[in-house]
């Protein structure tokens, strides 16, 4: 995932800002979250879990993330 952050970060027709970084880490978290909802279909709901709780950890962890990688990004280039 943070090679093709930084694929896109080296793309010169994107703005490189944290708001960027923020939106392509939104995107990559609801990319998950269709991962996780196709799994969970498959092999049934794990005991325990709130789903609508795990969802919005993984969103917000992959927001993180962008924001962190471009953080990073951006300091070597």
């Amino acid at each position: 995932m943070s090679l093709g952050l930084h694929f896109l970060y080296l793309c010169h027709t994107l703005p490189k800002t944290l708001l960027m970084g923020g939106i392509f880490g939104l995107l990559a978290g609801l990319i998950g979250v269709v991962g996780w909802c196709a799994m969970i279909s498959s092999y049934g709901k794990p005991k325990g879990t709130k789903l609508s709780t795990f969802y919005m950890q993984l969103i917000g962890a992959h927001v993180v993330f962008g924001l962190v990688n471009y953080s990073i990004f951006s300091m070597f280039s």
